[in-house]
This record gives structure tokens, sequence and C-alpha cells, in this order.
């Protein structure tokens, strides 16, 4: 059955009619404008191609940089929590101190107070041993 597509294929080829040279012309002009088109359209999807290929770079490149400025900002987001942490304990450390100063200026407001009574003692002593020698 091979043989008999084969054959027919053959008998149409020889029954069909030549083409003239002015068919054969026209036929190489359309061919070579045919080939043309090709050829543009090949660059065409060559360029396409390279821009999708930058593009695609140009993308990882981004993705790349996305990802690095959010590893930073991880890093930022620690430092700026380990800088709050730092700043309680400061504030912290600050009241502590501040109440420790408080503390000291009343005690030392009580001394005063104290020496005072004391020096007004002692004058009073020291009057009455005066009246008391006179």
């Amino acid at each position: 059955q091979a043989k008999i597509l084969q054959l027919e294929a053959q008998v149409s080829e020889y029954t069909q009619p030549k083409p003239s040279s002015e068919e054969v012309v026209l036929l190489q002009e359309e061919k070579a404008h045919i080939e043309q088109q090709i050829s543009e359209v090949t660059k065409n999807w060559n360029d396409a191609k390279k821009r999708l290929e930058e593009f695609e770079a140009d993308v990882t490149n981004k993705q790349n940089h996305i990802n690095w400025l959010e590893g930073e900002k991880g890093r930022l987001e620690h430092e700026l929590g380990q800088a709050s942490q730092e700043r309680d304990g400061a504030k912290w450390k600050i009241g502590e101190l501040e109440a420790d100063v408080s503390n000291k200026h009343n005690h030392i407001q009580w001394l005063e107070g104290e020496k005072s009574r004391l020096e007004n003692e002692l004058s009073g002593i020291a009057q009455e041993r005066n009246e008391a020698n006179a």
C-alpha cells in the first residue's frame, strides 16, 4: 500500500503542468520575499528573547536586592529591639538613681535639722553652765 501511495505521488508530480519561466521568476521573488520576512521575524524573535533574558536578569537582581533589604530590615529591627531594651534599662536605672538622690537629699535635710537642734541644745547647756558659774 505504501508503494501504491508513492507511485500515485510520482504520477501526480508528472501530470501537473510545469510552471512557465515567468511563473518561476514570480515564485522566486515570492520565495525571496518570504525568506526576508522569515529573517525579520527571526531577528525580532531573537531581539525579544534577548530583551526577555535581560528583563529576567533585572528581575533576579531586583529580587536579590529585595532579599538583602529584607535581611537588613530584620537586622535593624533586632538592633532596635536591643536599643529599646537598653533604653528601658537606662530609664529604670535613672529612676532608681533619682529615688536614691531624693532619699539622700531628705536624709541631708534631716541631718541638718538634727545638727541645728543639737547646736541649740548645746547652746542652751553652755548658757546654763555660764549662768551656774556666774
